[in-house]
């Protein structure tokens, strides 16, 4: 193809990935326990200073599953959050030693992503302390998206931190066909933009309907994966190539639905150049990776 001309990316079979992270691990032993029985790779997001947080933790590592600091942020309608809460209350010291506390409660964190939060994910200075804080850590975060006006993610692109958000939430309403419809939209979003990432709770409902449908989600074409996984940009990736003399311009080789980056195979004359394309996403790829969208 000719500089000019457009390419759409889409994703392969293999690269339709769906990451889905369990909350509210901590406070129920046998909930918790039922949940880390799900097959595959699950991620579970597991509160600080609760009964059985820590433990379930070990045993979540133990499984090869990966875990998360569900880490409990003000909200606007200033429900209580219990020991550990983040809120826009605290000086710059204080908050930092919230979070290192609550992150000492939690073993074999890989990232964090937020209880609640309606009301600190709106507050820029605050997500800047965090973002800061977890890129020192080399942790990434995940957007709950418990408000649209959220401005988390924003911040950690800002900041270089590793970052996805929320696309459905699976059990807001535990009806199991109510559960059904948002796996259904969240496989849609994969199908659609090859990355899609769904919350749910250690409920008994969600735990049953999720040992039935992942035992054939491969089958029909998708892959869980870790959210370390999907911040790693290891995406999937379209490899395009522009004949001509100038690099072209990115915004006229991307498709509907995908970003594009642009680099020379070689300084000859009629180069060729190579256009690596990745579908949007909130997935940013830390600075350190060499490269960054």
């Amino acid at each position: 193809m000719r500089a000019g001309e457009t390419q759409d990316c889409e994703p392969a079979v293999a690269d339709r990935r769906i990451v889905i992270i369990i909350d509210d691990m901590g406070h129920n032993l046998k909930r918790g326990r039922a949940a880390l029985e799900l097959p595959g790779k699950l991620n579970y997001a597991v509160i600080p200073y609760t009964r059985f947080g820590a433990q379930l933790a070990e045993q979540a590592f133990a499984s090869g599953k990966e875990i998360l600091l569900h880490a409990p942020m003000s909200t606007v309608e200033n429900d209580p959050l219990g020991r550990g809460g983040l809120t826009p209350d605290l000086d710059r010291d204080s908050f930092r030693a919230t979070l290192d506390g609550a992150l000492a409660q939690v073993p074999h964190v890989q990232g964090i992503n937020n209880h609640m939060g309606s009301d600190l994910t709106q507050r820029r200075p605050q997500m800047a302390w965090l973002m800061q804080e977890l890129r020192w850590r080399e942790l990434y975060f995940v957007d709950s998206r418990t408000t649209e006006n959220t401005v988390a993610a924003t911040v950690a692109a800002e900041f270089n931190v590793p970052h996805v958000s929320r696309h459905v939430f699976l059990d807001n309403d535990r009806d199991p066909a109510m559960i059904d419809e948002q796996f259904q939209a969240l496989l849609a979003e994969a199908e659609h933009s090859g990355l899609a990432v769904a919350i749910g709770h250690p409920y008994p409902e969600t735990i049953a309907y999720l040992q039935e449908e992942l035992l054939t989600v491969h089958d029909r074409g998708f892959r869980p994966v870790f959210v370390s996984e999907v911040v790693g940009g290891d995406g999937p990736r379209c490899e395009v190539l522009v004949e001509g003399d100038e690099i072209p311009a990115e915004e006229n080789i991307q498709g509907a639905g995908v970003r594009a980056e642009v680099a020379p195979l070689s300084h000859s004359e009629g180069a060729q150049f190579r256009a690596e394309v990745a579908p949007l996403s909130d997935v940013v790829i830390p600075a350190k990776a060499g490269i960054q969208w």
